[in-house]
């Protein structure tokens, strides 16, 4: 059975900005196959992607490039799903910049992995709206 189906209304969290932000928002299944699916804006209907993963997102999963789409969403969940991912994704990625600071002491290594885990700040939550372009940061 398919996690979703045609027009099914859902939510997209993802990653925002690699530094703890995670953003949510609404969307259109377009079409949904057993390999990929397709999402489309709720507000526009502007085509998202064709390459989503056909099932429901799991939060412990949150990575660099990690989308996950689930059910639609009251805007209070979907912060606190964001804020939940982003605590996943803060703590791999604070071990993983840490792992590498402590692998080279280099002058070089020690000062760039140390302003690396400098970037990351405190969990946080960005609603997408209809206006920002998909690859545009703001």
């Amino acid at each position: 059975m398919k996690a979703f189906k045609k027009n099914q209304e859902a939510t997209l969290i993802g990653n925002w900005d690699g530094q703890g932000t995670m953003f949510y928002r609404d969307v259109v299944v377009y079409s949904c196959g057993k390999k990929q699916m397709v999402l489309t804006c709720a507000i526009t209907g502007e085509e998202l992607g064709r390459n989503f993963k056909p099932e429901v997102g799991k939060v412990e999963e949150a990575s660099y490039y990690w989308n996950g789409c689930f059910p639609r969403m009251t805007e209070e969940d979907a912060i606190a799903t964001c804020l939940e991912a982003a605590e996943i994704y803060l703590a791999k990625e604070t071990a993983d910049r840490t792992r590498r600071l402590n692998q080279d002491s280099s002058e070089h290594s020690v000062k760039f992995w140390t302003k690396e885990i400098a970037k990351l700040h405190e969990p946080r939550a960005h609603k997408r709206v209809a206006d920002t372009h998909w690859n545009e940061r703001r």
